[in-house]
C-alpha cells in the first residue's frame, strides 16, 4: 500500500496498482482524471482497477456534475440518464457502479445544481 497527498497525482507510472482509495477532494476535472489514471494502466495479471471514492460527501457543495461529467461527457440530462441506467455507454472493458444510496445522492446533487443555474 502507498498513501500520498499531492505526491502521485501526475507523472507516476506504477501499472500494477489495482485499487484506488480517493479521500482528497478536488474541484479540477483534470486533476481527478490524473488521480484516476494512477490505476488505469494495463499490467500483466491485472484484471481490473477498483476505485473507492469517498470524497463527494465532504461538503454539500461538491460538484458531482463536474466529476461525472469529466468521465462521461454530455449534458446534465444525459448525465442523469446514464447514472439512472447504470452507465451503459462506457468504453469496452470498463464498469462503473454506484450503490442505490450513492446513486440517489449524486442524482439529487445534480438536480439541485441545475436548479441553481
Amino acid at each position: 500500500m502507498v498513501f500520498s497527498v499531492d505526491l502521485f497525482n501526475e507523472g507516476v507510472d506504477v501499472p500494477a496498482v489495482d485499487t484506488l482509495l480517493l479521500l482528497r477532494p478536488t474541484d479540477s476535472p483534470t486533476l481527478f482524471l490524473q488521480q484516476l489514471g494512477r490505476g488505469l494502466r494495463r499490467s500483466e495479471g491485472k484484471a481490473a482497477c477498483t476505485v473507492l471514492d469517498f470524497v463527494g460527501h465532504h461538503r454539500k457543495e461538491f460538484r458531482f456534475d463536474r466529476r461525472f461529467g469529466a468521465l462521461l461527457g454530455g449534458t446534465r440530462k444525459e448525465l442523469e440518464q446514464r447514472i439512472r441506467e447504470g452507465f451503459p455507454y462506457l468504453p469496452a472493458g470498463c464498469h462503473m457502479e454506484l450503490d442505490p444510496v450513492a446513486s440517489e445522492i449524486v442524482l439529487r446533487s445534480i438536480k439541485e445544481r441545475e436548479a441553481c443555474l
